[in-house]
């Protein structure tokens, strides 16, 4: 069911599932940046009439804000 609730379980498994190539997890802005991919194409799903409504209509994806170091503006 693609629902609102599926939304949220997707971000809580992108912030905590660690890849076998990587590291560690997902930030909190590269989770939401995957997101607003799967909501544009949840998007054209809608806009082609695959999907009767938008699983996105009530998420706002929240980003942190990061502040540049002066060197990396350069």
């Amino acid at each position: 069911q693609l629902n609102y609730k599926f939304i949220k379980d997707f971000e809580l498994f992108l912030k905590s599932h660690k890849p076998k190539d990587h590291q560690k997890p997902c930030g909190q802005n590269t989770a939401m940046k995957h997101i607003e991919r799967f909501r544009k194409i949840m998007n054209m799903a809608v806009k082609y009439e695959w999907l009767t409504k938008d699983p996105f209509a009530q998420f706002k994806p929240v980003f942190k804000k990061t502040s540049r170091d002066m060197n990396t503006l350069l």
